[in-house]
């Protein structure tokens, strides 16, 4: 991860997840891993999910909008039509 999570942190989904839409807020219950960092988090909305990585969350306080340009964000615009010119 660009950003080691560790235990009790508080992480964002950065995408679309089984039962956790993007942009819901949890918290790390365990960080494993050494080649493959991940985490187990317990969403806010009571879904716990293991083995995410920095393609599925990032640190709260952090803005991931811009991060991965090719994921489906609900924050995500469209290019302004003067940028196309």
């Amino acid at each position: 991860m660009a950003t080691e999570l560790h235990e009790g942190q508080e992480v964002v989904a950065i995408r679309d997840l089984r039962d956790v839409p993007a942009g819901s807020r949890g918290k790390v219950l365990m960080a494993v891993g050494f080649t493959w960092p991940r985490c187990h988090v317990l969403f806010e909305n009571g879904v716990q999910m293991s083995s995410l990585d920095e393609h599925s969350i990032a640190a709260a306080e952090t803005d991931h909008r811009a991060e991965s340009p090719g994921l489906a964000t609900p924050w995500a615009q469209p290019p302004h039509p003067s940028a196309t010119r």
